[in-house]
C-alpha cells in the first residue's frame, strides 16, 4: 500500500523441469490499484500466464501475455458489482480478448452471510485450435490451448460464509468458513454444476492456515481439487 489511494502488487514464478525436452518458464503479474474514495476500486496490470491445457502445450512451453483493466464497487450496503476487460497474446502469435461482469447481492449480514452471485463472460480468439492427424493418430495440435470464438457463458452461485472469530475488529484473528453451490451454461452447450468450500484460520498473531476444495461436473469435463495453504505475515495490524 503506497497510500490510502494507491496499491501495488507483483508476483513471479519460475518453473524448472527435470526433463531436458521441456523449457523452463517464468510467469508473473503486476497490478496497480486506485482507490476512488472507497466508492470504487480500479485496477490495471499485466500478466504472463502458462497455457497448460495438454501435453502438446507443455512440450511447446505455451504461455500468454495479458494486459487487463478491472473495477469493483459497492453500489449499496448489500449490492456489489465487478468487471474485467482483458487482452491476450499467445507465444505462437495467436491473440484473444475477454470481458467479464458480475453482480452480487447479500441477503443477510455478517457474521452469517448468504449471498447470490450472477456473472457473465464473453471470450474470442483470433485462430482456433487445429488437430493434425497421421491416419487415425493425433500427431500435433496447432494452438494447443482453449481457443473460444464468439463464446458466451452465464453463471449463478449461492454463497454462504460464517465468521466464527471470537472478536470482530480490524486486525482480529479470523476463523471463517464458506460454502458455495453454483451452476451455469455456455454457448458450447456444456451446462455445469459446482460445489466448493474453504476455511481460513489465523493463529499466533501472524500465522494462517487455509484449506480449499472443489468439485465441478459437466458433460464435457469434470474437475476435483483440494489445496492447503500455510502463511506467515512478517508484519501485523495494530490491535487494541
Amino acid at each position: 500500500a503506497v497510500n490510502e489511494y494507491l496499491r501495488l502488487d507483483a508476483s513471479w514464478t519460475n518453473k524448472r523441469y527435470g526433463n531436458r525436452g521441456l523449457d523452463n518458464l517464468d510467469t508473473g503479474r503486476v497490478r496497480l490499484e486506485f482507490n476512488l474514495n472507497d466508492a470504487a476500486r480500479l485496477g490495471l496490470g499485466a500478466e504472463r500466464m502458462e497455457e497448460l491445457a495438454n501435453g502438446y502445450a507443455l512440450r511447446k512451453g505455451m504461455y500468454s501475455d495479458n494486459v487487463f483493466l478491472d473495477a469493483s464497487a459497492n453500489l449499496t450496503r448489500r449490492l456489489d458489482v465487478s468487471a474485467e476487460v482483458r487482452g491476450r497474446n499467445y507465444r505462437d502469435g495467436n491473440s484473444g480478448d475477454s470481458q467479464r461482469l458480475a453482480v452480487g447481492y447479500a441477503f443477510t449480514d455478517h457474521p452469517r452471510t448468504l449471498r447470490l452471485l450472477l456473472s457473465g463472460e464473453r471470450r474470442d480468439t483470433k485462430d482456433k485450435s487445429l488437430s493434425l492427424y497421421s491416419g487415425p493418430t493425433l500427431v500435433d495440435i496447432v494452438h494447443p490451448y482453449w481457443t473460444p470464438q464468439d463464446y458466451y457463458a452465464g453463471w449463478a452461485e449461492l454463497q454462504w460464509e460464517h465468521d466464527l472469530s471470537r472478536e470482530f475488529y480490524c486486525g482480529a484473528a479470523k476463523n471463517i468458513y464458506g460454502l458455495a453451490l453454483g451452476g451455469g451454461t455456455d454457448t458450447d452447450d456444456n451446462p455445469a454444476v459446482r460445489v466448493s468450500g474453504r476455511w481460513r484460520y489465523e493463529f499466533l498473531e501472524r500465522w494462517n492456515l487455509e484449506a480449499r476444495g472443489l468439485m465441478h461436473r459437466s458433460p464435457q469435463w469434470d474437475a476435483d481439487a483440494i489445496s492447503l495453504w500455510l502463511g506467515y505475515a512478517f508484519t501485523s495490524e495494530e490491535r487494541p
